[in-house]
């Protein structure tokens, strides 16, 4: 019996001492959550900025690319899509993952380096349907799919 009351005084802490206590586990406890809730949110910021900048290039691409859409605008409409489309690009190096950024690459060498600035036949789409692949991956879609099962064509 004394043994155990020896025990409790030892464990025992002063009640102001349990209260500071409390109060440190307390506000520790809120900045971990408030470290972890604002990591989510710039998280979330991030992703939301990155899939409005996919969303310019995807929608500009044929503006800037295919003779057929190309030959539809005035020259000022046409400087307003690559303006676009060429801000987004750069907009990549600040949100996208390494893969999409290369594979872009590859894809804005090949064209240009076509003399008239337009991208047609199977190399253009095989590069084109890597750049797609690489913003599914980055988004977080798992896909099976290849190069091989992009369909590309132009509406005249």
């Amino acid at each position: 019996m004394v043994e155990t009351e020896v025990l409790l005084d030892m464990i025992s802490v002063d009640p102001g001492l349990s209260i500071i206590i409390a109060s440190l586990i307390a506000i520790a406890g809120y900045c971990v959550q408030a470290y972890f809730s604002k990591k989510l949110d710039v998280e979330r910021q991030i992703e939301h900025e990155k899939s409005d900048r996919f969303k310019i290039i995807i929608n500009e691409l044929p503006y800037v690319c295919f003779p057929a859409y190309k030959e539809r605008l005035s020259k000022e409409e046409l400087l307003e899509h690559a303006e676009r489309f060429f801000g987004a690009y750069r907009d990549l190096w600040l949100y996208a993952s390494d893969e999409v950024i290369r594979a872009f690459n590859d894809f804005i060498d090949l064209f240009m380096k076509s003399p008239t600035n337009e991208i047609m036949g199977s190399e253009p789409a095989m590069k084109l349907a890597r750049v797609l692949l690489a913003i599914r991956k980055d988004i977080g879609i798992k896909t099976n799919l290849t190069e091989k099962d992009f369909r590309f064509f132009v509406i005249s």
